[in-house]
């Protein structure tokens, strides 16, 4: 199943929300890709979805599903003849209905056969006869994911839908919505502000700055290999180090990769996870940085240390004995880095 977004411009009260958006999911024979579309607020991510469910008009561009034109200049599909599912944070379950009624409200003459197999496929087969009401966040949610699969969608749309669900089951239930898409091959799009629910859930990140995609790729590659720092800031701690800056550092032997000089790449910054980075005490000298301050977050620990005036966070073991005024020497661990 495919979604193709093709130079996507919409606009609010003549303010250009999304502009130039393009975005391909399920190319190939990947059926069931799975895409989030991450970034700052008012970016444009929730107006992207609305432009595909057909719930607003767009300035300019094309979208199809599965080859078919939705909408571009000379044509504009009605929301419920395009195929496309969509799921919102406050689930939207209608209350004077049963779970199973709210199932076979989707399905032609309520096919209760059908809406009882997909209530089995998200283990409320139990709830039946339930109202929204008497169900937990988790389980209205999975209500809400059978009755989207009831209409037979072709890409399915979700914007955040998770926020609403306790932190202690949020995961397992990412887990199982994730193998159901999956099972069922349905192409989706997932809105989300939670990088840790962006890593659990998708096949890719898509990050989104100015209304357009600033880069898409797997997880793990635009965690690894941020385009930007401004991006690698959006998923997580990150060391932005200037060109200048790492010349100093790998001159004087305060940077090391591994037990090498670090490979150096001309006038771009220099970019790292905390995690990647390994500190070593270098006694008796005080030609190497001094740490500056230990931070205990949680389960992590890290280590700031001043070199060549640029702040660097490192991520200790809780066994790694250092404090506040020894002098180290920093490591790369596994080479995980990149340039930008």
């Amino acid at each position: 199943m495919r979604l193709s977004i093709e130079n996507l411009s919409c606009s609010y009260q003549s303010q250009t929300v999304v502009k130039g958006f393009n975005l391909l999911i399920g190319e190939g024979a990947d059926d069931g890709e799975i895409i989030c579309l991450f970034g700052k607020s008012g970016c444009g991510k929730s107006t992207v979805l609305k432009a595909v469910a057909g719930l607003i008009e767009t300035d300019s561009g094309r979208i199809q599903v599965n080859g078919s034109m939705v909408n571009d200049q000379q044509h504009f599909v009605t929301p419920e003849k395009r195929r496309v599912g969509m799921i919102f944070q406050d689930y939207a379950l209608f209350p004077h209905l049963t779970v199973l009624e709210n199932v076979a409200f989707s399905l032609p003459k309520f096919q209760w056969t059908e809406a009882e197999e997909l209530l089995q496929l998200v283990n409320l087969a139990d709830k039946s006869g339930s109202y929204p009401h008497q169900l937990s966040g988790g389980q209205q949610q999975r209500v809400a994911i059978a009755r989207a699969l009831a209409a037979k969608p072709e890409v399915l749309l979700m914007d955040e839908p998770f926020s609403n669900i306790d932190h202690q089951i949020r995961y397992d239930l990412i887990r199982e919505i994730r193998q159901i898409l999956k099972q069922k091959k349905i192409s989706t799009i997932f809105v989300t502000h939670n990088k840790a629910e962006a890593f659990a859930f998708a096949d890719k990140i898509a990050v989104m700055r100015d209304g357009a995609v600033a880069q898409c790729d797997a997880v793990e590659t635009v965690y690894l290999q941020p385009a930007d720092s401004e991006i690698g800031r959006l998923l997580g701690r990150l060391n932005v180090v200037p060109a200048k800056a790492l010349d100093a550092m790998v001159q004087g032997g305060v940077l090391l990769d591994g037990e090498q000089a670090l490979a150096q790449a001309a006038g771009r910054d220099f970019l790292v996870r905390p995690q990647f980075l390994g500190v070593e005490i270098v006694s008796g000298s005080s030609d190497f940085p001094r740490v500056e301050e230990v931070i205990v977050a949680g389960d992590n620990c890290y280590v700031k240390v001043v070199v060549e005036g640029v702040e660097l966070l490192i991520e200790k073991g809780a066994v790694q004995r250092i404090g506040v005024g020894d002098f180290v020497r920093v490591r790369l661990l596994g080479g995980s880095y990149c340039y930008a």
